[in-house]
């Protein structure tokens, strides 16, 4: 009787333990997928550069962390270690993933295309930090909240009937790094992305305006005639990169790889709209 107690517990234990670490994968992927994945495929049908390099850098270390802490939340099995450990969890990938977009694809870029490095300068600067200080603080404060659930989450998960009800609990509980990816996203990878996905949407409209010219009101609003000299290229294949900008994220400059000539076009972020507006400024060729 008292050995079969002992199994049983065992195999609670177990389980438990199974649903830990299983918890701790479905919160690193939800929160690469919808952090980076979203930004991946955005930049991709943009033509960029190394598209998947963050979703590729970032998701094994990510998940890897939140599988650790999982782990060591359910061995411990105590409320406010799995509190802190969760609020330790917000921070640390709120820090990894506010300085990929920037020292990290700086790095990347320089290991796989030192040639590509040499044409861009992605400074951590104040206002950089500052919105990384914003996002900070949100999502410590979620990783804390995850923390608090964790224990009850892993129980009502193990206490479930059905494999599919034990799921729910699951999914209600990785909302906290949903949210905490979307909040970085909102706030750190737009500004990156915005400005290169508006550079690639001028050359398309160009392209669109050879086949069917827009009104004139139309192409004064799409900022047509910032394409400048870059006009004769734009069916030729090309890729581009954010290569630069300001002290105060509003002014970028994003080059263009047409097969070979390089093109650099200045965009402005008009922070009086949200989200804020891009708008082409000029487009010039260089040497």
């Amino acid at each position: 009787m008292l050995r079969h107690a002992k199994d049983q517990s065992q195999e609670i234990l177990a389980n438990k333990n199974k649903i830990a670490l299983f918890t701790g994968l479905f919160a690193g992927l939800v929160f690469s997928i919808t952090l980076w994945g979203y930004d991946a495929v955005t930049l991709a049908s943009a033509n960029a550069v190394h598209p998947w390099a963050k979703l590729l850098i970032g998701t094994i270390p990510v998940t890897a962390f939140c599988v650790l802490i999982a782990w060591l939340s359910n061995r411990i099995d105590n409320a406010l270690v799995s509190f802190l450990l969760w609020l330790g969890t917000g921070a640390v990938l709120t820090l990894f993933a506010t300085h990929l977009p920037y020292d990290g694809m700086a790095i990347y870029y320089k290991l796989f295309d030192p040639a590509l490095a040499a044409r861009v300068n992605y400074p951590y600067n104040s206002t950089v930090s500052a919105r990384a200080g914003v996002v900070l603080l949100v999502c410590t404060v979620l990783g804390g909240f995850a923390g608090v659930f964790f224990g009850r989450m892993v129980e009502n998960a193990n206490n479930a009937l059905a494999k599919s009800a034990a799921f729910l609990p699951v999914l209600f509980w990785s909302a906290f790094f949903i949210s905490s990816a979307w909040t970085i996203q909102t706030f750190v990878e737009a500004p990156m992305r915005d400005p290169l996905v508006a550079i690639d949407q001028l050359v398309v409209n160009n392209i669109k305006n050879e086949a069917t010219p827009f009104t004139k009101d139309e192409s004064k609003y799409m900022y047509l005639s910032a394409i400048g000299a870059a006009a004769d290229l734009i069916h030729t294949p090309r890729q581009l990169v954010v290569a630069s900008y300001d002290d105060l994220l509003i002014q970028f400059h994003v080059q263009i790889d047409f097969n070979g000539q390089w093109v650099e076009c200045a965009v402005f972020a008009d922070n009086s709209t949200e989200p804020p507006r891009q708008q082409p400024v000029y487009c010039r060729l260089l040497e």
